[in-house]
C-alpha cells in the first residue's frame, strides 16, 4: 500500500531502546478532502527521509501495524501505527532508477489461492 502527499514535517529520531529507534514525519495528501497523516520510520530506515525537503511531493510505501494492550482496569486498547518502508519522489517512474532515499526490497511473489481454478468459469478467486 502507498500514500502520496506533500512532506509537511520531519521529527528527530527517537531512540526507544538500544535495539529500537523510530522517526516520525507528516504528509498531507492532495485529495479532494486532504488528509494529514503521521507516518513512522523504524530501525535502519530512519534516515531515508533526509533526502527530501519540506513541501516536496513523495510516495510512501507503508505497512499498517496494530497491537492490543490491556490497561490496569482490564480494558483492551488497540494501537495502530503506519510504518514506512520505502520513500520516493512522486514523479519517479515506477520501476525506474533508485535514489539514495529509496530502500531496496525483494519482490513479493504471489501465492496461489487455495481452490482457485480458472477452468471452473468463476472469475472470482473466492
Amino acid at each position: 500500500m502507498n500514500l502520496v502527499g506533500f512532506l509537511k514535517s520531519v521529527k528527530d529520531t527517537q531512540v526507544v531502546t538500544d535495539k529500537f529507534q523510530k522517526r516520525e514525519f507528516v504528509i498531507e495528501t492532495n485529495e479532494k478532502f486532504q488528509q494529514t497523516i503521521q507516518i513512522e520510520l523504524q530501525g535502519d530506515k530512519c534516515d531515508i527521509i533526509d533526502a527530501y525537503s519540506i513541501g516536496q511531493e513523495i510516495t510512501v510505501d507503508i505497512n499498517i501495524r496494530g497491537r492490543v494492550w490491556v490497561n490496569p482496569q482490564g480494558e483492551e486498547k488497540v494501537f495502530n501505527t503506519i510504518v514506512a518502508w520505502k520513500i520516493q519522489p512522486s514523479n519517479a517512474p515506477v520501476g525506474g532508477n533508485t535514489t539514495k532515499a529509496q530502500t531496496q526490497t525483494a519482490p513479493i511473489e504471489a501465492t496461489p489461492i487455495l481452490g482457485d481454478n480458472e477452468d471452473d468459469g468463476d472469475p472470482l478467486p473466492f
